[in-house]
């Protein structure tokens, strides 16, 4: 499996384990915009059911912002300036 529009030459200082590397290089690319295709898909199907859910259930944004904030970590509280000094 070369790579498209590169050719290797006998002689040139790229050997056997370069072309590899290059090659294992282009597939772990492959896999990574295929992986990143997948997500996008995963993520439009998964907004999909959100808007559904949301509107068989008549969730309001306000609820729906309501329990993002619920289920975040409390963050702590930022100290007034005149308790840092």
């Amino acid at each position: 499996m070369g790579m498209a529009g590169v050719t290797m030459h006998q002689g040139t200082a790229a050997g056997p384990s370069a072309l590899a590397a290059i090659e294992a290089t282009t597939r772990q690319a492959e896999r990574a915009r295929r992986a990143e295709a997948v997500r996008v898909r995963q993520r439009a199907a998964l907004l999909a059911l959100l808007v559904q859910t949301m509107t068989e259930l008549q969730i309001s944004m306000a609820e729906l912002h309501a329990a993002r904030r619920a289920a975040q970590p409390a963050r702590p509280q930022r100290l007034k300036a005149s308790a840092r000094q």
